[in-house]
Formats: C-alpha cells, sequence, structure tokens
C-alpha cells in the first residue's frame, strides 16, 4: 500500500514539475525528432510544394516583382524554409513561443527567404492578417494540436485570409484505419490525460483530411501514405514516431 502511495506520489511530482518546462521541452524534443526527417516526408513535401512555382500573386505590388505572400501557421523549428521557392516573400504565426529560437536559427540558412512578418498568436483568431491578403497557406503537423472544437474556426480563418484562387497546403499526421492495432493504440491514448498533457495537445487520431473537405474549400485534392522509421521501437522517438506514422498531405482551393 505505502509503496502505490509513494509511487503516484513520486510520478505527480515529476508531471507537477514538468507542468512548468513542457513546452520548452516538448519544442526541443521535437527539434530532434525533426533534425533528420524522414525522406518519406522530404519527398512528399518537394513534390507538394513544387507548385508554389505556378503563384501569380493577387497583390498588385508583388505581382509585379514577381513575389507571392505565403503564410506558414506553426513553423516550428522551420523545417520547410528549405522547399519554399525564393520568390516567396514569408510570414509566419507561431502559437508556442518555445519554438522562436530554433526558427530564428533555421532561418540564417535560408538567406534567399524574405520573412515580412513574424505572428504570435492562435490561428483561429488571426486578427494581424488582413482577409484576402495571403496567396498561400501551409501547416505541417499542426492540426494534430488544434482542439476538435476549434478545427473548424481554425480552417474557416485559413479562408478568410486566402485571397481567391489562394491554395492551402497542409501535411499533417492522421488516425490510423479503423480496425488496425496502431489505432486502437491512438484511441486509447487518446483518451488519457497524461498524453496530451506530455504533448501539449497532440491528437494521435485525428481525420484532418475528412476536417479540410468539410471546411467548405471550392477544391480539396488529399493523400494518404505511411511513413516508416528505422528508430528503435524502445525509444521515445521510435515510438512517437511509429505513434503518427499515418499520414496526409494535400493542396485545397479557395
Amino acid at each position: 500500500m505505502w509503496f502505490i502511495l509513494y509511487t503516484v506520489g513520486f510520478v505527480a511530482s515529476v508531471l507537477y514539475v514538468y507542468s512548468f518546462f513542457r513546452r520548452r521541452l516538448f519544442a526541443s524534443f521535437m527539434e530532434h525528432i525533426t533534425s533528420k526527417p524522414s525522406p518519406k516526408i522530404t519527398a512528399m513535401k518537394k513534390s507538394l510544394f513544387e507548385s508554389m512555382k505556378e503563384i501569380v500573386s493577387s497583390d498588385p505590388e508583388s505581382k509585379r516583382s514577381g513575389r507571392f505572400r505565403l503564410l506558414e501557421i506553426g513553423p516550428g523549428t522551420g523545417t520547410n524554409f528549405e522547399f519554399y521557392p525564393s520568390n516567396a516573400k514569408l510570414s509566419v504565426l507561431e502559437p508556442d513561443h518555445s519554438f522562436k529560437d530554433y526558427f530564428a536559427r533555421n532561418k540564417q540558412k535560408f538567406p534567399h527567404l524574405e520573412l515580412e512578418n513574424f505572428y504570435e498568436g492562435w490561428a483561429q483568431d488571426m486578427k494581424q492578417v488582413r482577409s484576402g491578403s495571403i496567396d498561400a497557406v501551409v501547416c505541417t503537423r499542426v492540426l494534430c494540436s488544434v482542439p476538435v472544437r476549434k478545427t473548424g474556426p481554425f480552417l474557416a480563418e485559413v479562408k478568410r485570409v486566402l485571397a481567391p484562387k489562394g491554395r492551402f497546403y497542409f501535411v499533417e499526421h492522421v488516425g490510423d484505419r479503423p480496425g488496425t492495432i496502431l489505432r486502437w493504440i491512438q484511441n486509447a491514448l487518446r483518451a488519457t490525460f497524461l498524453y496530451g498533457f506530455l504533448t501539449c495537445g497532440c491528437i494521435p487520431n485525428k481525420s484532418t483530411d475528412e476536417d479540410v473537405k468539410r471546411a467548405g474549400f471550392s477544391s480539396t485534392d488529399a493523400t494518404r501514405f505511411h511513413v516508416e522509421t528505422d528508430a528503435p521501437v524502445w525509444t521515445l522517438k521510435g515510438f512517437f514516431l511509429r505513434l503518427i506514422a499515418s499520414h496526409v498531405a494535400g493542396v485545397a482551393g479557395k
């Protein structure tokens, strides 16, 4: 009996201390697991973002200079910079201040990218961004951490800031197929308070592709794919990457 009480007390104490540093620690963890991205993710992003070269800005000044306005929501450590064309005028919206140092460090590696704005806030209320002012919006592995009740407002804001014929690019991890062992594990973890607490709100079994289709975009082209990892399953990195192995990538048009 005393052993159980001691164990519960110890775990509670550790979680209490972790709560003060969890965002900083999670940002460090994400920097660690994204420092060597999966070749499949890299190839998918390269193919997906290739069509940005075709974008003609709706803003007369940007159009004359051959530039276009790009907004990335939740850039995190800046893993998408290498895929953006040199004529992108980049703005970012980051809700988690813990990622700012990693973002700034990686941005230095891509001097060809013009950083127009760095906003801090939540995509559910992008009041800093004018309606119809953005030619392309990007989010990758972001919507998994948006509460279900706020996913609709998030996507509505994306539509609002997009210019006519603007594009929404997304790459997200999603729930595995119903009936699989992985989906059962994802469902079980979502039902616990602990997983969401440790991962700063990540939802492992979300159906982002269905959410985007319901958001009222004029068109949505999405593909599901599976990302393998050679990290040992008994390591934190190996377990986490296997847990989020199911992905969807796509483009939605306004």
